[in-house]
């Protein structure tokens, strides 16, 4: 850990203080001032393929599954 002046922080007691200091620091900013008025929104239209998965297509995928490993969702 580093002090703000780049000097090498060797304390325990130190170092909790600076930690304290640099999250004081980092979370305690003002919110941006902006209005609702200047988000804009763009939503793209995605074509999803929602039909049933061939046989050959679900031997691929179990094929790419790791050995020994628990079986996750992948989206």
């Amino acid at each position: 850990m580093k002090d703000k002046d780049g000097k090498v922080i060797d304390c325990n007691e130190t170092n909790l203080k600076r930690w304290k200091e640099y999250f004081r620091e980092v979370l305690n900013l003002e919110a941006p001032s902006i209005s609702l008025e200047e988000i804009t929104v763009e939503f793209e239209e995605l074509e999803i393929d929602l039909s049933t998965p061939t046989k050959n297509e679900v031997k691929q995928e179990v094929g790419k599954l790791k050995n020994n490993k628990s079986m996750i969702t992948r989206i």
